[in-house]
């Protein structure tokens, strides 16, 4: 039996809310852009690249904190 992991991610989705969330990534992170943290319909990889890319983070990381953003 085959036990290789699969390098496939898990799509990231973002489940609404996204300018609150962006809102505190924003205050948390200031070298954060508005154009990082812009994602309109189904671009939520192609943002968490910006972000991922941006803070020096990994995916999960980065995803870790958007499901845990809330605003102060």
């Amino acid at each position: 039996m085959d036990t290789v992991k699969s390098t496939q991610e898990t799509p990231f989705l973002i489940d609404g809310g996204w300018d609150i969330k962006a809102k505190a990534m924003r205050t948390q992170f200031p070298l954060l852009t508005p154009e990082d943290v812009a994602c309109k319909g189904g671009g939520e990889e192609d943002m968490l690249a910006r972000v991922c890319k941006r803070l020096g983070r990994d995916r999960d990381e980065v995803i870790d904190f958007i499901e845990k953003a809330h605003p102060h």
